[in-house]
């Protein structure tokens, strides 16, 4: 009573169907009631999935539901649900996809319930439902839920996928989780463990596809998307979504249907009744509950263009809900729609699965089980009763049952029996891994060593042309030297760094890196220069590369990320004091050198007693390593869209590189003298720990390209000051517009990149895109330089290199922005 009053009163334009408490108790009949007779298609502009459409009479939502070019389900512009999931982490579906990529997909899958494979499974069905009927207790009281429709529906979507039986009570606990909006005391309480969980299903999964996918094509829903030529070279993303789309449309209509059956029946013992004598009605019966339970409350449509509906103006990219759960209530198309009639005139007249190209690909199959269970219900108990209330989820997307208390009463032919049936197994729920506090101060540590003679470097190369009277090509040279063999460690990294004890490693190129250092102090010409910088070079590569795979693991990478960036630029500000104190005035190489060999070495054997030794976790590409299978007329498709942008951070930080490498000689051209040189260098090295912690933090609320644009956009305007400046003014700001901010652009850069990766095998080479590109730079500079005509064609280099990647960039948010 007290939600009719409510709904009665409450301002039309307050109403939110959405909440998750209307559905935990079944209050919200009343407020659709409203909306169809006042408002059919209501605009709520605030609710916890943000401002939506209801679409809530059945015309109207036929409408929708079959103008997919108006209406998509594009997982890309939002997908299926009321909830607005993160894009990075959203999961492609074909029932998420517009045609022709829809129909493709969908087409594989579907033989599985067509006609024939139906009439096949019918017998295991019903022995299935037998053999579960069969154990249930009488004169007891039991969860119907637990006991029958959940043991039911696994045990079919066992069979379905062909998987491993004893293990089938994973499928409903997979597609639980992955239908209940997390919170405190529900089955995941957090979103973080509710992904850590999918990614358990994804795992289990891909080796299941891996034992079938060169094997003889079979019927099962794993071996159909494995050899199916539109499904067989998806990503793992892709195949999580389809197989938890196949999971839950399996699951859910099914399961939550037959509990409602118990509950309707028994809230109308005229139709229960009416159902004993008449068991020829059984299929209608089946029809009628599914209209009157609507499984599944909802669908959403995301608006591709502004358009009008019942009168009310829809904008593009507007969020649509249709409420099935309404429509099959609405009294202009369905006679005495709340009533349960199970011999209604037009049974099937009904939205629970859906019209158009979405329309439930599974709907024969489910009308099959739950005419199969009441025929062998009907042979062996004459009643079910319902001796409680039921337990609903809070979520407005799965109208379903978490618990039901029936008893089936014991008669003169029905004596009573104890439960013969052994309790579900419960499932090993792992906490989510998450990084030690210490271990990531431990990386941060090592990582500082790594990255300190790379930040320092405009420092180093000006002191080194002092004491060796280097040209500019040889400065080049040299700092190619050192960031060459960083590339080489990077672009061999996975050759070597799951084969060996990270501690090991970290201790042993700690040192060579230290003996690297101190050689260069006291190298008495140039090729002994150049050969310990290598060796400087590689063993501090391999630090910060061990260092990358450390904190990749980490439960929040961005934060994680911006503290080890932190710990880097707090390093080179301590190294570039202790030089500014102690080298600087002097221009003594030797002591700089031996200074940031004894910081590196110091900071990394700090790190080393914290550190791992080895991986926590697996990491993506190795843990989703999908087979592909040998032949087929389709060929893989190449991930374009990652190769932009993995080409675009080469050739953008190769610009960077080359300006960094000469940055301090720059200096006297603006009348700049060595000490502000070094504190403009400390001024940019500060601007570039805020950066990069400002992009952690920021993440992706302004979207991705439009933040990244605007930082290297800042970096042209640094550079133009270069070029147009002649005094400290402009030197101050090309230093912090290129090399201080640099961070910024770069962190949406690598997010860009690893996002449209979804193998993983692209990403990984991010490092050794930037150390070859950091290698490459300073010897372009240096080319340069050498022809005579000033510092104008480095500007040109890093402006041109820096516009190529911007462009880049921009091009690739639009392909992940359009799904390619």
């Amino acid at each position: 009573m007290r939600a009719h009053n409510r709904a009665a009163t409450i301002a039309l334009e307050d109403i939110d169907v959405s909440d998750p408490e209307l559905w935990r108790t079944d209050s919200h009949w009343p407020y659709f009631e409203r909306l169809r007779a006042e408002d059919p298609v209501h605009f709520c502009r605030d609710s916890q999935f943000g401002p939506y459409w209801s679409v809530t009479k059945f015309n109207d939502i036929m409408a929708v539901d079959t103008n997919h070019a108006v209406f998509s389900s594009d997982i890309g512009l939002g997908g299926i649900t009321i909830l607005d999931d993160d894009p990075k982490d959203a999961l492609p579906m074909f029932i998420a996809m517009d045609p022709p990529k829809h129909d493709h997909q969908r087409k594989v899958v579907a033989p599985i319930v067509g006609p024939g494979n139906l009439a096949k499974m019918e017998g295991l069905i019903r022995s299935r439902a037998a053999a579960i009927l069969d154990e249930l207790p009488v004169g007891e009281t039991f969860d119907w839920v637990e006991r029958v429709s959940i043991e039911l529906t696994t045990q079919m979507l066992a069979t379905l996928f062909d998987f491993p039986f004893e293990d089938r009570h994973k499928l409903t606990y997979w597609s639980d989780v992955v239908t209940t909006l997390a919170a405190p005391g529900e089955i995941v309480e957090t979103v973080e463990e509710q992904n850590a969980i999918l990614m358990e299903c994804l795992e289990y999964f891909v080796r299941l596809w891996n034992e079938r996918v060169n094997e003889e094509p079979a019927s099962d829903l794993i071996s159909m998307l494995a050899h199916g030529e539109s499904t067989r070279h998806m990503t793992p993303k892709e195949y999580l979504g389809n197989i938890i789309l196949l999971i839950v449309g399996g699951n859910d209509t099914t399961r939550n249907t037959m509990t409602g059956s118990v509950l309707a029946l028994n809230q109308n013992p005229d139709q229960y009744q009416k159902l004993r004598d008449h068991p020829e009605l059984i299929p209608s019966m089946v029809s009628e509950t599914i209209r009157w339970q609507t499984p599944l409350a909802h669908m959403r449509r995301t608006a591709t263009c502004d358009t009008e509906l019942g009168g009310k103006k829809i904008a593009k990219d507007d969020k649509v809900i249709m409420w099935y759960v309404s429509g099959n209530r609405d009294e202009t198309v369905i006679d005495r729609p709340n009533d349960y009639i199970i011999d209604r005139e037009r049974p099937r007249q009904h939205l629970s699965f859906g019209f158009g190209i979405h329309r439930c690909v599974g709907n024969r199959l489910a009308e099959m089980q739950l005419r199969i269970v009441w025929e062998e219900i009907l042979k062996r108990y004459p009643t079910i009763e319902v001796v409680g209330e039921p337990v609903r989820p809070a979520t407005p997307f799965v109208k379903g049952y978490q618990s039901l208390p029936v008893r089936i009463p014991a008669s003169a032919s029905l004596p009573a029996r104890p439960s013969r049936a052994k309790a579900r197994p419960q499932i090993e729920r792992r906490p989510p891994y998450r990084q030690p506090a210490k271990v990531l101060a431990a990386a941060t540590l090592v990582s500082a060593a790594g990255a300190l003679l790379f930040n320092l470097m405009p420092t180093i190369l000006a002191l080194a042309a002092s004491r060796f009277g280097l040209s500019d090509d040889q400065v080049g040279a040299v700092g190619s030297s050192y960031l060459g063999g960083f590339a080489l460690v990077a672009t061999t990294s996975n050759l070597w760094i799951d084969r060996f004890n990270w501690r090991l490693v970290v201790a042993i190129a700690s040192l060579l890196s230290v003996i690297g250092l101190a050689g260069s102090a006291f190298a008495p010409s140039m090729p002994t220069l150049l050969a310990s910088l290598g060796l400087a070079g590689a063993c501090l590569g391999t630090l910060y590369t061990v260092c990358i795979a450390v904190v990749s693991e980490n439960h929040k990478p961005d934060r994680a990320f911006g503290v080890k960036l932190t710990g880097e630029v707090t390093l080179a500000i301590v190294g570039l004091l202790a030089i500014s104190t102690f080298a600087l005035a002097q221009a003594d190489f030797r002591m700089a050198m031996l200074l940031l060999a004894g910081l590196s070495g110091a900071a990394a054997i700090s790190g080393l007693v914290a550190f791992p030794a080895g991986r926590a976790v697996v990491p993506p590409e190795k843990r989703f390593a999908m087979t592909r299978r040998a032949g087929g007329s389709v060929r893989a498709p190449r991930n374009v869209t990652a190769w932009i942008g993995l080409s675009a951070l080469f050739i953008s930080f190769s610009g960077l590189a080359a300006l960094w490498a000469f940055v301090f000689q720059l200096a006297p051209t603006f009348g700049v003298d060595a000490n502000a040189a070094e504190n403009v260098l400390t001024a940019a090295l500060v601007v570039s720990g805020a950066a990069g912690l400002t992009a952690a933090l920021l993440g992706d609320k302004f979207g991705r390209v439009k933040p990244l644009a605007i930082g290297m956009l800042l970096a042209i305007c640094g550079v133009a000051a270069f070029h147009w400046g002649g005094d400290f003014g402009p030197y101050l700001a090309g230093v912090v517009l290129t090399g201080g901010l640099w961070n910024f652009p770069m962190a949406y850069q690598m997010g860009m990149i690893a996002t449209s990766d979804e193998r993983g095998n692209i990403a990984v080479l991010m490092p050794a895109a930037l150390a070859v590109g950091g290698a490459l730079g300073p010897v372009l500079a240096g080319a340069l330089l050498a022809g005579g005509h000033g510092y104008a064609p480095l500007y040109g280099l890093f402006a041109g290199a820096t516009a190529i990647g911007l462009a880049a960039f921009i091009v690739m948010g639009r392909r992940l922005a359009s799904g390619a």
